[in-house]
């Protein structure tokens, strides 16, 4: 069964071996970006990591407050049926301004097989709003 790792054990697993993070960032459009960064460093309570200043992650890194977040822990559930892709990946992609026909577009790139739908149920959840630098 799954257990909260306390602080000291998850300082430990992130400082040792190789780690892959991602990195969450909001593009100029208001869309979510999401990117792997390598190997993140932890000095005191600050997570440490490189990236271009020409990159997609460099120019979204924002530091304009005020700031809001949400992290969500759960179990997740897959599914291979190709309908559920398709429709979970347009009602998505609707969500965007001016997506158009890319919805459905991009509902027909994710209805195939090879494609997984993650259904997380949430168990908690870490919201933050309005903080400042």
């Amino acid at each position: 069964m799954a257990r909260t790792m306390t602080d000291e054990e998850w300082r430990a697993f992130a400082s040792s071996g190789t780690r892959t993070a991602m990195a969450a960032t909001v593009r100029a459009d208001g869309s979510p970006r999401v990117a792997p960064v390598r190997s993140p460093l932890l000095d005191g309570r600050d997570v440490v990591l490189t990236t271009g200043t020409e990159t997609v992650t460099g120019r979204s890194m924002d530091e304009t407050a005020p700031y809001a977040s949400v992290m969500r822990h759960g179990r997740v559930r897959l599914s291979e049926a190709p309908d559920e892709p398709r429709t979970w990946a347009t009602q998505t992609a609707d969500r965007y301004p001016d997506s158009g026909d890319e919805a459905e577009a991009s509902g027909a790139r994710h209805g195939v097989p090879g494609e997984l739908l993650a259904r997380v149920t949430v168990k908690r959840a870490v919201a933050v709003s309005g903080g400042a630098r």
